[in-house]
């Protein structure tokens, strides 16, 4: 895997994607937060909410209050 090659190689990596078991289960071992963010393409307004994950390979995890 991409990800895990280059932090084994040093580098500072971070990706958001949609929040999904699979996601979580690849990245599994890494910093991943969940965030909320808007969605811009849905008919319905009350729908156009959604969450993401931000996956880093370093620093810590945030405390959202």
């Amino acid at each position: 895997r991409v990800y895990e090659e280059l932090t084994g190689r040093g580098w500072f990596c971070m990706l958001t994607n949609h929040n999904t078991e699979l996601i979580r289960e690849l990245y599994e071992g890494f910093l991943i937060e969940e965030i909320d963010v808007r969605r811009a393409i849905n008919s319905d307004p009350k729908k156009r909410k959604g969450k993401e994950v931000i996956i880093r390979n370093y620093g810590e995890q945030i405390q959202h209050s």
